[in-house]
């Protein structure tokens, strides 16, 4: 990792320019662990070279918080599909379930604080701040998450998009 810079001395938020590739294939087994666990299908893929100044520990909480709510409304053997791509100025990843999704407004409601969708009755888990968090997370890294009908209009898809660079030998050594 070439450079890493911090909101301060004392900041818990601290940035490192990483390749996404190795990045997703270090969290992967865990993922991959916790989808099989909850019976679901994970379908992982990654295409594309370069460097994104992230925040290690956050953003591997935004992408297993962003899982979590796949599998919480995810059919038993659902399939849950996390494809990471990246060019010279975006890093796009998307989580995508086979749930119910989501109608209109609820789009952009889903990342206010307190706000639950698709709770089973007499399940109470979740205080509705998930999503919330992770917004804030991916507004610390200066980039955008969203929600959006899944392919065909199955299920929900959430992306976040991070700025990227192109991939330097000085970079990746």
């Amino acid at each position: 990792m070439a450079g890493t810079r911090s909101q301060g001395p004392d900041s818990l938020f601290s940035v490192s320019f990483q390749e996404p590739g190795r990045f997703l294939l270090g969290i992967e087994p865990d993922l991959r662990a916790l989808t099989e666990h909850r019976g679901r299908r994970l379908v992982c893929r990654h295409r594309g070279v370069g460097q994104v100044a992230i925040e290690d520990k956050w953003l591997r909480q935004t992408v297993f918080k962003l899982l979590t709510n796949a599998l919480g409304v995810s059919p038993a053997d659902g399939r849950i599909t996390l494809r990471s791509e990246i060019d010279a100025a975006v890093w796009r990843v998307c989580i995508e379930d086979q749930g119910p999704g989501l109608a209109g407004d609820q789009y952009e409601r889903a990342f206010e604080r307190f706000v639950r969708f698709h709770v089973p009755s007499g399940e109470d888990r979740g205080s509705g701040l998930g999503l919330a968090i992770c917004r804030s997370i991916i507004d610390l890294h200066g980039a955008r998450i969203y929600a959006a009908p899944g392919n065909d209009g199955i299920g929900l898809r959430v992306t976040f998009e991070l700025p990227a660079t192109a991939a330097t030998a000085a970079h990746l050594a």
